[in-house]
């Protein structure tokens, strides 16, 4: 794999897609991803956050084939039209999907943290808060 390949899965009901970052070195997929090496001119950020987009969830659920093992061919993807628009406005466009993703993230392990909090002070009150945080639990 190279940095800025895109990662598809093509086996599955549920469609996952990601990008190969930078540092990633001797990565090799597994055949249950199809890679899609781009062009110059087109940015894997953009193509993630189109294919994830409620269009591109459609293209690639249109092209699944399969009942019982649901498979996604390559040669389908390569059928997908894609907006053609400036590789800077791609850029632009697949940073602030990330930023979004990132962003996201870092909301859900707040709450994740303010709930912890409420919760061991209301296992205090209970009466089990030390047992739990003595054993680990």
């Amino acid at each position: 794999l190279r940095s800025g390949d895109v990662l598809l899965s093509n086996r599955g009901a549920s469609i996952k897609i990601a990008v190969v970052p930078e540092q990633a070195d001797k990565l090799v997929a597994s055949s249950n991803f199809n890679i899609i090496r781009l062009q110059d001119g087109y940015d894997p950020y953009f193509l993630k956050a189109f294919l994830e987009s409620p269009i591109g969830i459609h293209f690639l659920m249109g092209f699944q084939r399969g009942s019982s093992m649901i498979v996604l061919h390559p040669k389908d993807v390569k059928e997908i039209l894609l907006p053609q628009l400036p590789t800077e406005i791609q850029r632009e466009i697949g940073q602030g999907f990330s930023q979004a993703d990132f962003d996201l993230k870092k909301t859900i392990e707040e709450a994740e943290r303010v709930r912890n909090l409420k919760y061991s002070h209301l296992y205090q009150r209970m009466g089990i808060g030390e047992a739990i945080r003595l054993g680990g639990l």
